[in-house]
């Protein structure tokens, strides 16, 4: 890796495929990339073009047991209000999913996927799990005022004031160069921020922008995805698998759908075994899944001769 690409810290979707297709000598496409991102194999991430609202969370079991095998994930959040920026992963598991599989279908001139992830949109940092915000509470709370301060600061940067110029010098000659609208969300940020706490009571909304961002992908992820390449001879692949061991795989994901009630032909189901499959922490295209599932009858016909 050359000096300038050991000091770029991210590329976009479209360089990602330039820069995989001269390093791997092979053409390397958009949807290629789109489909790195959907099989697992690659980490997308989302640059924020301006700060936006999170909280944080992390994924528990369901205390009831789910139709399958497993205790369904669901994510729970804190009540604290994060302000973010910069470069997050995608989780994958709600509408940003989604977006990528949109992204995906374009390139391909295919059909617009459905939608059929968690609501809200999630990102990754370290380990932990976030839910950007559409609304920010104003309540007084400890949990919500650090939020509201950075979102009026924001407010008063544009202007040319901050938030100390008009609360600790009471300078409020900002308030002639607002338009109505900053004006209105001026008046509620102000009233909340200097609210009492009031942890009982429910709050009112201020509708947020949506966030403004770009799909990148982080420059070291690009690094460990082809160092992963050169790892590629020593794993067992598709090729390595004695037609007869492919064959029993097969005959027990057979058992296992009968097992559950599902039938690999049913229109639909390659859906909801992405779905499944996305609860294990996992990621495959549902064209993965009906390949697979396409081979099931004539391995259990081998079998049974």
């Amino acid at each position: 890796m050359g000096k300038s690409l050991k000091a770029k810290k991210y590329f976009s979707v479209e360089a990602a495929a330039v820069y995989l297709s001269s390093v791997l000598e092979e053409q390397v496409s958009v949807a290629d990339v789109y489909e790195l991102v959907l099989e697992g194999n690659l980490t997308i991430s989302a640059r924020l073009i301006n700060q936006a609202y999170a909280v944080k969370g992390k994924m528990v079991q369901q205390r009831e047991r789910s139709l399958f095998l497993y205790e369904e994930e669901v994510p729970e959040f804190e009540k604290r209000i994060h302000v973010i920026n910069g470069i997050w992963d995608l989780a994958m598991i709600g509408m940003e999913m989604h977006q990528v599989k949109a992204l995906y279908q374009k390139e391909l001139n295919g059909p617009a996927p459905m939608i059929a992830e968690l609501n809200g949109f999630y990102l990754e940092k370290e380990g932990s799990l976030y839910r950007l915000l559409n609304a920010l509470p104003l309540s007084g709370s400890e949990d919500h005022r650090a939020a509201l301060e950075a979102r009026l600061n924001s407010l008063l940067k544009t202007k040319g004031y901050t938030i100390q110029d008009v609360f600790l010098e009471g300078n409020f000659d900002v308030m002639d160069s607002l338009d109505d609208v900053e004006l209105e969300e001026f008046m509620a940020l102000s009233d909340a921020v200097t609210l009492e706490n009031a942890e009982d009571e429910l709050p009112e909304y201020h509708a947020l922008e949506t966030p403004q961002f770009q799909f990148v992908f982080r420059t070291d992820e690009l690094k460990r995805f082809l160092d992963s390449l050169n790892d590629e001879p020593t794993r067992v692949n598709d090729e390595t698998i004695h037609p007869r061991r492919r064959d029993s795989y097969l005959v027990v994901i057979a058992a296992l759908c009968k097992q559950q009630g599902i039938d690999p032909k049913t229109r639909g189901v390659c859906s909801s075994i992405e779905l499944m499959v996305q609860q294990l922490g996992a990621n495959l295209s549902q064209d993965t899944i009906k390949s697979i599932l396409d081979e099931v009858a004539d391995a259990i016909e081998r079998k049974q001769i």
